[in-house]
Formats: C-alpha cells, sequence, structure tokens
C-alpha cells in the first residue's frame, strides 16, 4: 500500500527527499533556454535539448487555512508533468498549452509542518513545430477559498432568444 497515492512517493517527489544541493530558480522557468545548442539536437527545439527536470517548492500553511478549499493554478507546463503534494500524486497534465488546478485541501500540513509541492516536467517529446520550452513556463498561483466557492470556470452563462424575440439568460454555478 506504500504508494504514491498514500504520500509515500519515492525519490525527489517525495516531501522528505534532501533537495539541498538544487539551485534555486524563479517561475516562470525554461531549463532547455539555458542549455547548448547543438546540432544533434531536434531542429523543432531549436537545436536545444530536451528531457526530464524536476522542481520542488516548500511553504508552510497558517493553521487558520485550516478547512479551507486550497488549490494550486499552473498556468503552463512544457510539456508532460506529474505533480505531487506531500508525497501524494495529485494530478498528471499531458499538453504544455493548458492551464490546470490542483486541489491539495486534503493532503496540506498546516502550523510548523512544511509542505512540499514536487513537479517533475517530461520534455522529452515537443507538441509544436516550434520552440516551445521546457519547464514551468508560465506562472503558478496559490488559491484559498472558503470550502463553499465557485470554481475556476464554474460559471456558465448561456443566453438564449425566444420566439417573441425576448432574450431569457440560463446561469448554472459549480
Amino acid at each position: 500500500y506504500m504508494n504514491n497515492k498514500a504520500g509515500w512517493a519515492r525519490g525527489a517527489a517525495r516531501g522528505s527527499y534532501d533537495d539541498s544541493d538544487w539551485r534555486q530558480v524563479d517561475l516562470p522557468h525554461d531549463w532547455s533556454v539555458e542549455g547548448e545548442f547543438d546540432p544533434d539536437h531536434h531542429v523543432d527545439a531549436g537545436f536545444l535539448p530536451r528531457g526530464i527536470a524536476w522542481y520542488r517548492r516548500h511553504f508552510a500553511l497558517d493553521e487558520t487555512d485550516y478547512g479551507k478549499y486550497l488549490a494550486i493554478t499552473f498556468d503552463g507546463v512544457a510539456t508532460h508533468c506529474t505533480v505531487y503534494v506531500n508525497g501524494h500524486l495529485l494530478h498528471r497534465n499531458f499538453c504544455g498549452y493548458t492551464p490546470f488546478t490542483i486541489d491539495i485541501s486534503d493532503v496540506a500540513s498546516f502550523g510548523d509542518q512544511l509542505n512540499c509541492i514536487a513537479v517533475r516536467v517530461d520534455a522529452t517529446y515537443a507538441e509544436g513545430w516550434w520552440y516551445e520550452g521546457a519547464g514551468i513556463y508560465r506562472h503558478v498561483y496559490s488559491v484559498s477559498a472558503s470550502p463553499l466557492h465557485v470554481t475556476e470556470g464554474g460559471i456558465l452563462i448561456r443566453p438564449e432568444r425566444a420566439l417573441d424575440g425576448q432574450w431569457k439568460t440560463h446561469i448554472e454555478l459549480n
């Protein structure tokens, strides 16, 4: 039973993994552009390297956040990524152009205990025929809300023209 879903991820995905010798980077970040140009690398990647990289971040949550909806929103990770929080595998994303939000409420720690988010980015394969980079190349946001809230993208407004020419507006919330 000791597996990713139970918070027992191995390697850099594990919260207690020693990353003290890793360099710090600011997000957004593209690690491929830091590489050396090489004619053996794919032309679509601008002759820059592709491959796999890890990102990790430790953060604290105040005890007053307990019971709230807590999430992390990624605007873009190129290309495939796997996201772990406190050793729990919470999300996989397979498109570098699709933003996504991960609910971390169930696995978050509060007070003096630090949380750890680990993101494995597999940019081995490119999605486009242009240079698209590799890494967490767009912004990342933390979200804190009441347990009762409207989800991101959770409002649907659909106008409908009636036979008499008047408009009806249908509104749905998620």
